[in-house]
């Protein structure tokens, strides 16, 4: 495989409570990139205010800066080629599974907005892998380093984000924060 590596932001250094708390506000936006923005087949779809609302309170949270995304803000894009074994195409319809090289993109990310958070702190994650297969109708995979999603839907999602905007993360027990997770568990 012949890759090309874009680096899209450089290095920081530092880390503290205040990252940590960023970086938990980071998990949970990465579950939008999934189950409200993405559009997958089979996902409960959102409607499209929702995403525009939730866009609209994540681009206005701390650590997001102009000219950078709002989460996976640092990351490095590749590109090369992916051919599949000769027995893929048996348990896959896909067109990249049809034994032809094919053309990939793949983007590795720290799911931070912060750019100058270092790679190797607790408080990059979760980190992101994004494939974009370029073949027929093409392929998207998104991954991330966290087991399972903070919430389960977008509307969930919004509210956890205007939780998290009205939480003051120099108190020992975010209110606004705490009373979200309880309002989700309570049936």
């Amino acid at each position: 495989m012949t890759l090309r590596d874009e680096p899209q932001s450089s290095l920081g250094s530092g880390g503290n409570a205040a990252d940590h708390h960023r970086a938990v506000r980071y998990i949970a936006r990465t579950a939008l990139l999934i189950a409200a923005c993405a559009g997958l087949p089979g996902a409960p779809q959102s409607p499209p205010g929702l995403r525009v609302q939730i866009f609209a309170v994540m681009s206005h949270m701390p650590g997001v800066t102009a000219g950078h995304r709002v989460v996976h803000a640092k990351g490095i894009v590749c590109q090369g080629t992916f051919k599949a074994s000769p027995g893929a195409a048996a348990i896959s319809r896909a067109s990249h599974f049809r034994g032809a090289a094919v053309p990939v993109t793949v983007r590795f990310s720290d799911g931070a907005p912060d750019v100058a958070i270092p790679d190797g702190s607790p408080n990059a994650s979760p980190r992101g892998m994004a494939i974009r297969f370029l073949s027929g109708p093409g392929t998207d995979i998104v991954a991330l380093s966290h087991n399972g999603f903070v919430v389960g839907t977008g509307q969930e999602f919004l509210d956890l984000e205007k939780a998290l905007a009205a939480t003051d993360p120099s108190k020992p027990t975010p209110g606004q924060l705490k009373r979200f997770w309880e309002a989700i568990r309570t049936p």
